[in-house]
């Protein structure tokens, strides 16, 4: 008779969100928005209600802080600056690989004050200035 070992259950990969599916997801109690640019980018500007944790060169230590930090029932939605970069969409995918169900928003900050949506932090943007964002001038 034969033993097999039973897999892991995996998780579902991380699918691409646009601001309205955040906006209804945020609504989950279990549901974190996740900054991953650097913890001064996040102090200058965020989606207000959103956590940080930076997505650096180290990426195993990426996934231990969120183990360390979350209940592993959470549920992330990862965003960066904006579409052009796939440090959002490659945190999403350390998170799942690290047993979290993600998913990721390409639009991140850029997207979000275009649409005039909240945000927190030092700097002000505005849907008409979104390259405000972090101190990058039009």
């Amino acid at each position: 008779m034969a033993i097999f070992k039973a897999e892991p259950p995996t998780q579902d990969p991380p699918t691409a969100l646009t601001k309205d599916e955040v906006l209804s997801r945020m609504k989950s109690p279990e549901a974190v928005l996740l900054n991953v640019l650097s913890g001064d980018d996040f102090e200058r500007i965020h989606i207000k209600g959103s956590q940080n944790l930076t997505l650096g060169k180290n990426i195993r230590s990426f996934g231990i802080s969120a183990q360390r930090k979350f209940k592993r029932e959470t549920y992330f939605i990862t965003y960066g600056l904006n579409g052009e970069t796939t440090l959002g969409l490659n945190a999403a995918k350390i998170l799942v690989g690290e047993g979290f169900k993600a998913d990721h928003y390409p639009g991140g900050l850029v997207d979000w004050v275009a649409a005039g949506l909240p945000t927190g932090g030092t700097e002000k943007a505005t849907p008409n200035n979104p390259a405000a964002i972090l101190g990058k001038k039009r």
